[in-house]
């Protein structure tokens, strides 16, 4: 559904803007994963940062499979929704398995990050 509203710009001249409805909303699991220390790890090395940031959004990509999960990589994490609680905890363990299987395969510890997560819903 559109609707035309009028405001006055700053010419002072009527515009003209359209506005769309964005819907109901919906009850959702938001989850971030985020890699602790990814503003120091920048001062640091890009390299070291960019991999880790690869490496979680890898991560996050094959275990959102599990289910109906919404991934939204920003900066140095990852938002992930979806409206089942039991998928986006499935989700998590999946990922969580795989960041711990890349951790115990890694030789350099100077290449491991530590992971932080936020549940809300």
């Amino acid at each position: 559904m559109e609707q035309e509203i009028n405001t006055i710009g700053y010419s002072n001249r009527a515009n003209s803007h359209k506005r769309t409805s964005i819907g109901t909303p919906v009850d959702t699991y938001v989850t971030w994963i985020d890699i602790m220390g990814g503003g120091n790890l920048l001062n640091l090395s890009l390299s070291r940062l960019a991999k880790a940031v690869v490496t979680v959004n890898e991560a996050c990509a094959e275990a959102s499979s599990c289910g109906d999960v919404d991934l939204h990589p920003l900066n140095d994490g990852v938002f992930a929704l979806s409206a089942d609680r039991n998928v986006i905890l499935a989700f998590l363990k999946r990922a969580f398995s795989i960041l711990a299987e890349n951790v115990l395969i890694t030789p350099k510890l100077q290449e491991m990050f530590i992971m932080f997560i936020m549940i809300v819903f």
